[in-house]
């Protein structure tokens, strides 16, 4: 993807898959849901722990999900990022979000031989709109002097 896509990745109007949401609303990977749904973004939330999240049906697996979805974040321990990457290959999944620090050195190439669009090393909180708090401070610190 290009330079500009991680501003464009999250858009209200699709779906998107949080794999890995957590049942303990503390953790960060439900702060990011919930800050999504908060936000007006439809999330679905994919846990193989889970049957639901909040009030939420959860799916187990990303061969689970509803047809049709498009986007999914990846925020899981990096040991398990390569094998959900195979398995979004066999959905309709083709735009995918791997959370900072959930990455393994083999993402991007098993992105690239499944032809999934990935954006790596980036914090969604940075993101998904409107970009609020410390998270609106850190995007503009980017923006002015580039990666830090």
């Amino acid at each position: 993807m290009n330079i500009d896509a991680p501003a464009t990745f999250f858009n209200t109007s699709e779906q998107i898959a949080v794999i890995g949401v957590s049942q303990n609303p503390k953790k960060f990977s439900r702060l990011v849901y919930e800050n999504f749904k908060q936000k007006g973004y439809q999330v679905i939330p994919v846990n193989p722990h889970a049957t639901s999240i909040g009030d939420e049906l959860c799916y187990s697996s990303v061969a689970e999900l509803p047809k049709g979805i498009q986007k999914a974040i990846i925020i899981t321990k990096p040991d398990q990022t390569d094998a959900i990457l195979n398995e979004i290959a066999q959905s309709s999944i083709r735009s995918v979000w791997v959370q900072q620090m959930s990455q393994t050195s083999n993402t991007q190439t098993i992105a690239d031989s499944h032809s999934i669009s990935v954006i790596m090393g980036k914090c969604a909180f940075m993101y998904t709109l409107p970009v609020t708090g410390i998270h609106a401070f850190h995007r503009g610190l980017v923006s002015l002097f580039g990666k830090l």
